[in-house]
């Protein structure tokens, strides 16, 4: 995955759920490159094939987490639930 980020409020948002769901990406934070590639806003993320908005992204790393949930995490939760 690919993280166009000018370091903005949002974009250090989106980085943060990225870092906190175990994705690995790079950033770019070239802005020459991001008005050549026609951003109006960033953040903007690159996966999948596609472009997509900081709602979009955010959507699609809580969907790219919970598909790629460890099943060890899964069990931690678990017992975290039937504890707490």
């Amino acid at each position: 995955m690919i993280l166009y980020s000018t370091g903005c409020p949002l974009c250090k948002t989106l980085e943060r759920k990225m870092d906190e769901a175990g994705v690995s990406y790079t950033v770019i934070n070239d802005e020459d490159e991001m008005i050549r590639l026609g951003f109006q806003s960033v953040p903007v993320l690159y996966a999948n094939s596609k472009y997509m908005g900081f709602a979009e992204a955010m959507k699609y790393i809580t969907e790219w987490a919970k598909a790629n949930k460890l099943p060890e995490e899964e069990s931690l939760n678990e017992d975290q639930h039937q504890t707490g």
